[in-house]
C-alpha cells in the first residue's frame, strides 16, 4: 500500500487498493493448483513455510495469505 504524504491524494490510495483487491480476486478465482496456495491463516508458521519449500523445489508458485480454499478473501 502506497504511503499517504502530505502531497498524495485520498483518492490515489484508494486506486492503488482497488487495482490490488482487483488483482486478489482474480488469482483466487483461478482456484488452487500447483502453483497457487491458499492459507486462510498464518497461525502456524511451519504450513507456510513447507508450502515454500515446495514452491522452490518445483516450478515457483504464489501463496495467498487471507484467502480461503474456496477463493473467497474475507473482508472484500
Amino acid at each position: 500500500m502506497k504511503k499517504m504524504t502530505k502531497k498524495t491524494k485520498p483518492w490515489a490510495v484508494a486506486n492503488i487498493d482497488q487495482q490490488a483487491v482487483r488483482v486478489l480476486k482474480k488469482l483466487a478465482a483461478e482456484g488452487e493448483g500447483l502453483q497457487l496456495e491458499f492459507k486462510r491463516k498464518a497461525a502456524y508458521p511451519e504450513k507456510i513455510v513447507r508450502e515454500l519449500i515446495a514452491f522452490a523445489n518445483t516450478e515457483g508458485g504464489t501463496l495467498l495469505v487471507g484467502v480461503d480454499d474456496d477463493g473467497t478473501i474475507p473482508g472484500t
